[in-house]
């Protein structure tokens, strides 16, 4: 057995430092058993402990059911991933825009900023959140729907043409999540998730609701800082999107351990159970896209290349009260699960700090190095999202020094491949240069988004 005593006393720095009230942490094997299971902290403001059915939000984890869900679809000749967006959706006006596009982030789209349930269904006279379950309302769905085609359809300025450069789109996964609506034969996508993904593989406590889970005695409180202060709510509703295909599944360490499971098992659970082809989990998780420092993105998962050559897959999350982090190393046979109840929080790191306590490998890291003119002179200027994720870079003789939107200088230095890394005490993010496949340069590409350049 590994002693796993020096990755606990440095998670401890790491939640007592970032002021994080909860962790859950589990390590598997391709057999499902699990290596290594740790909860750390509480799940609420009374204190209570976290445990393997305390339910956690997945946030963008669920990308990878959404397009579990569209490749059963498309397994079963039901639609066709290559084929336009628009002949499942007709009101899509750019017939270029393939369903894979949507699935690879490419489909040519700037970030934007979230379309939310809440801002929709108060149009539409919704306005009890406490006590009204918006998962399986088709009105609501349609209404969505209507609306982020209809924004995708008038953004005047693209980011490229359709499958040419990846920037992370919750707005094309809302769509996807309409596909297996309309598509599914189901009443809705949280209902097919149900019948086709969670009830085959005994996931019981995990679901696409909103209202159930704040209601169940084992979940956890969702943590947020406001003008740096720890609040908490228990309302999953908060900046949730419209469409719930891009992050609306909540689930405990348990449940997602199966589902991890069937990941590691090209579609098929320890007992069995195939909910996907091998074929299938293949295409998701190749890496087509670059997407950050060192990843590539697939279908709803992330290829993460090691520092020997080798891959592990793997997708985050993050939304209210929401880090997570999924991965796994087919070499290896290990899977990681990192929850984290405080949003905007290392997860990822801390995966990777548990892969390779257990393994001893690393992850592969860009290299510093000085920038050519070409790049420092395109880099100077400032950089917004829809999603207001901004930073502002300024030359400083032959080097760049990037700047938070509040005008704080970050610690960063600079990387191969025009890249910027933003260090942390305890974790390092990546800004890169972005570029068409033909040398336009783009913006700034952070969190797997590229962020226009706006002077």
């Amino acid at each position: 057995m590994v002693d796993m005593s020096p990755f606990e006393a440095w998670l401890g720095e790491v939640m007592r430092d970032y002021s994080i009230p909860g962790a859950a942490v589990a390590a598997i094997n391709g057999e499902g058993e699990t290596l290594y299971q740790g909860f750390f902290g509480r799940r609420n403001d009374a204190g209570e402990a976290i445990n393997e059915d305390t339910i956690f939000g997945m946030a963008s984890l669920t990308k990878s059911f959404t397009c579990i869900s569209i490749m059963q679809l498309y397994e079963k000749g039901v639609i066709d991933i290559y084929a336009s967006l628009s002949d499942y959706l007709p009101a899509v006006s750019d017939k270029r825009i393939k369903v894979a596009h949507l699935m690879n982030h490419n489909a040519g789209f700037y970030p934007m900023a979230r379309m939310v349930i809440k801002d929709v269904a108060g149009d539409m006279g919704i306005s009890d959140f406490q006590n009204t379950e918006l998962a399986f309302d088709n009105e609501l769905a349609e209404e969505g729907q209507k609306r982020v085609i209809e924004r995708l359809n008038s953004q005047s300025i693209r980011l490229s043409a359709p499958g040419e450069v990846m920037s992370y789109c919750n707005d094309g996964y809302g769509l996807l999540s309409e596909i297996v609506r309309l598509y599914g034969g189901e009443a809705s996508y949280a209902e097919y998730v149900k019948k086709h993904i969670l009830e085959p593989l005994g996931m019981d406590r995990s679901g696409c609701e909103f209202i159930k889970p704040v209601n169940d005695p084992n979940c956890t409180d969702l943590y947020y800082k406001k003008d740096g202060e720890l609040c908490s709510c228990r309302d999953f509703y908060d900046k949730a999107f419209v469409l719930h295909g891009g992050g609306a599944m909540r689930s405990t360490v348990r449940d997602m351990k199966k589902y991890l499971n069937v990941l590691m098992n090209c579609g098929a659970s320890a007992s069995g159970e195939r909910i996907l082809s091998p074929d299938g989990v293949a295409k998701m998780k190749k890496g087509r896209m670059v997407y950050n420092e060192c990843l590539r993105y697939g279908y709803g998962l992330a290829e993460i290349a090691m520092a020997d050559g080798d891959f592990a897959y793997g997708h985050s999350g993050g939304l209210t009260g929401i880090s997570n982090y999924m991965m796994w190393c087919p070499r290896e046979n290990i899977g990681v699960l990192v929850f984290l109840n405080l949003e905007g929080q290392p997860a990822i790191t801390i995966a990777k700090k548990v892969f390779t306590s257990l393994t001893g490998r690393e992850f592969a890291e860009l290299s510093p190095c000085q920038w050519d003119e070409e790049a420092l002179s395109v880099a100077e200027g400032q950089y917004l999202s829809g999603e207001n994720v901004g930073f502002t870079l300024k030359r400083k003789d032959n080097a760049i020094e990037i700047f938070s939107r509040s005008g704080k200088l970050l610690d960063s230095e600079m990387l191969e491949s025009g890249a910027l890394r933003i260090k942390d005490r305890h974790h390092s993010s990546t800004a890169m240069l972005a570029w068409s496949p033909d040398g336009k340069f783009l913006g700034l590409r952070y969190g797997g988004r590229v962020l226009p350049k706006i002077n």
